[in-house]
């Protein structure tokens, strides 16, 4: 009896073996001895997240030739794109990240005209004028000479939309001493009383000080094409 004894200890330990076995077997998933997947490289970027405009110091200086063209070629495409849906806002940076890139009249072009759209009236009649003035070489595309002329023809246009603000000081600004003018908090030269000196339209706040400790202040709203005077009376 004590030989079959023996023979049935050792099959059950045998089983117990197997059973063991195969239960750390579920507990160690097949899966763990693989990495997890890499992030997916193809999400896509919010527009807010690729526009390289909006102050940005990069100008492409590390890229190659053919990368800051395609580059540019890509910024000018999305420009155009929203510029289409009326979205000037959004799409000026685009032209200015790809006239950063490459200097080109059409982005000139494109960047002049989302000023206007967007009330900059000043740097878009800068900006005109700068394209219309381009020398441009013979062999220069078919596009870039379309764009200067469409650019003259806009700048013409431009001109009666820009309004003026005309700063008088009562007394007469050549009668004072140490005279410091201030047109929303930024000075203004004092030779440019009683200048119409252009303006994008919007509101200003005029604020003047002279000696002796005189000062006055005045506002105003300005509109496009308007040709205004501000007077601002100084007292002690």
């Amino acid at each position: 009896m004590e030989r079959p004894v023996r023979r049935l200890t050792t099959l059950v330990l045998l089983v117990l073996a197997t059973s063991t076995a195969t239960a750390c077997g579920r507990r160690a998933p097949r899966t763990a001895r693989y990495p997890l997947p890499p992030p997916d490289s193809t999400e896509v970027m919010r527009p807010e997240a690729k526009s390289v405009a909006g102050g940005g110091k990069d100008d492409g200086s590390q890229m190659s030739e053919p990368e800051k063209k395609a580059s540019a070629r890509a910024a000018y495409a999305e420009g155009v794109e929203l510029q289409t849906a009326r979205d000037c806002a959004h799409a000026l940076p685009r032209f200015e990240a790809a006239q950063r890139l490459v200097d080109a009249p059409t982005n000139v072009l494109h960047i002049a005209q989302c000023q206007a759209e967007t009330g900059m009236l000043i740097e878009a009649q800068e900006s005109f004028s700068t394209l219309s003035h381009l020398t441009l070489p013979p062999q220069a595309p078919a596009a870039f000479r379309d764009a200067q002329e469409k650019g003259r023809a806009e700048l013409a246009r431009l001109a009666p939309r820009v309004p003026t603000l005309r700063v008088i000081t009562n007394p007469a600004g050549t009668t004072l001493k140490n005279v410091v003018v201030q047109v929303n908090g930024t000075q203004m030269p004092a030779e440019l009383i009683g200048v119409a000196r252009p303006l994008n339209p919007g509101r200003y706040q005029v604020k003047v000080t002279a000696s002796p400790n005189l000062s006055g202040a005045a506002e105003t709203a300005l509109k496009e094409g308007q040709a205004l005077s501000l007077e601002v009376r100084l007292s002690q």
